[in-house]
């Protein structure tokens, strides 16, 4: 049976990347090297199925093989996958358990089990949470589903759930890549689905060593740059062709929303193919003049990095990506800002804390290459702070805007920890907006109280006790 399991996953993992060299595919499919040599070494005596190309990899000895499968060879290896996923899904007892962090093979050799399969398992939960009116449903071992309904937490009316029955759902329903996802960081999201002309998402987390499951009903129609009260200069960055534009704060600052109206107004102004690598999928798009591709990690694409090279080869001009939290996803972001403009969520509770953050990412011998790449290649930053919101509870989102001239290059090149760049936040020119005229926008229009308003404003007076301290950045800052 180990045979067969290692013959599943190199195919399957040779379909879902196209394009691999042997230590790729190797990591991606738990193999020897030896194993996957002799594995494409027979695709390459077969006619029509296997490309090679060497890269150049600047170090003497033999080259870097990268393969790529021609269509041939994809719908030869998809042939082969079912039958081997059906012996093994016969040679395992019915009786035995399967964990949720094991791995959870399919017949399908692209798609996985569960794809767009998990209404039906939670429709009970669904039905009492559009009759109560809830916006969230929480799903763990010992207890009916619990209903977040405005600020009130009820039990639905439905029998509790079992820590089996919540594992049983989710064999069912993760595919091996979600699975994947949930062992090495303790989440994984599932597709938007309809349910009652609402859509919901899936998110499920590990608490206290379990799975437990969280539903979402998700934002029926996307916001633009104007209902979010954005600064103009957002909309500026949006009409950008080529370049890097960056998204920072930290969680519910408003960066998914702030994303979600920049790709908004790329689609109803400009006729672009825009792609969306996002996890999970919070707003959805139609095409208006651009035509939008939505690809969620762990369904779609198996990481960012590969969602990355996917698009570029799809010849995508615009790329909006939900986070960049690796050296593979960076490189692939700065290399495709050459040609296309991405637009990219990084966790950071400053602006220079993201750029030190992506640098950080790469070995020390790489990390000044890189980081003048990131500066050559930047095109503004969008530094996100949710604030209390005047109704409701969802946090509003205070924006601090930068756009990237020969000013604020120069100075990032002579600034190797980007130490000066926060200081870019706090004034206003015809290139920057300040936080605090954000928050002064919002709270004009009622959006955030005073008090709420009045926490923020000592940034603006450390900012400029700095400015007059410093000679060189207030010079700077007037480019």
């Amino acid at each position: 049976m180990s045979t067969s399991l290692q013959q599943y996953r190199l195919r399957k993992a040779a379909v879902q990347m196209r394009r691999f060299t042997a230590e790729d595919l190797a990591s991606a499919s738990k193999s020897g090297l030896t194993t996957v040599q002799k594995f494409v070494n027979r695709l390459d005596q077969e006619t029509g199925s296997l490309k090679k190309e060497n890269l150049a990899t600047g170090a003497p000895g033999r080259p870097v093989v990268l393969y790529s499968l021609t269509n041939a060879g994809i719908r030869k290896l998809a042939t082969e996958i079912a039958p081997i996923a059906k012996d093994l899904n016969e040679a395992v007892p019915e009786a035995a358990p399967i964990s949720v962090t094991a791995p959870v093979e399919s017949a399908d050799p692209l798609l996985g089990t569960g794809l767009g399969r998990w209404i039906p398992a939670f429709t009970s939960n669904l039905e009492w949470a559009t009759k109560a009116g809830a916006a969230r449903v929480f799903i763990e071992a010992g207890q009916p589903a619990l209903l977040r309904v405005e600020n009130k937490i009820e039990r639905s009316e439905g029998d509790p759930w079992s820590a089996e029955k919540i594992r049983s759902v989710l064999r069912d329903t993760l595919n091996e890549w979600q699975v994947q996802q949930y062992g090495s960081r303790g989440w994984t999201a599932g597709a938007p689905e309809f349910f009652d002309d609402a859509r919901w998402g899936i998110r499920v987390k590990r608490v206290g060593g379990s799975p437990t499951v969280e539903l979402k009903r998700m934002p029926a129609n996307v916001p633009t740059i104007e209902d979010l009260y954005l600064p103009p200069l957002v909309g500026d960055l949006a009409e950008k062709n080529t370049g890097l534009v960056l998204l920072t704060g930290i969680g519910r600052s408003g960066r998914s929303r702030a994303m979600a109206a920049m790709v908004d107004r790329v689609n109803r102004t400009r006729a672009n193919r825009i792609v969306t690598l996002e996890e999970p999928i919070l707003y959805v798009h139609k095409t208006q003049r651009s035509i939008v591709e939505q690809r969620q990690v762990a369904l779609d694409v198996r990481d960012i990095a590969s969602g990355l090279e996917q698009a570029l080869e799809d010849s995508a001009e615009v790329l909006a990506v939900s986070e960049l939290a690796d050296k593979e996803s960076v490189a692939r972001a700065l290399a495709a800002a050459e040609h296309s403009l991405i637009i990219a969520r990084v966790t950071a509770a400053d602006p220079a804390g993201a750029l030190r953050r992506m640098v950080g990412f790469f070995p020390a011998e790489e990390q000044e290459r890189i980081r003048i790449q990131i500066v050559s290649n930047l095109s503004g930053v969008v530094a996100l702070s949710g604030l209390e919101p005047q109704r409701g509870h969802d946090p509003v989102a205070a924006a601090a805007v930068v756009l990237v001239d020969r000013s604020v290059r120069t100075t990032l090149i002579d600034d190797p920890h980007f130490e000066r760049f926060n200081i870019r936040f706090e004034i206003d020119t015809p290139t920057t907006q300040s936080l605090a005229t954000s928050i002064a926008e919002l709270q004009k229009f009622d959006q955030i109280s005073e008090s709420t308003a009045e926490k923020y404003r000592w940034q603006v007076t450390a900012a400029n006790d700095y400015l007059v301290a410093n000679a060189e950045p207030k010079q700077a800052a007037k480019g």
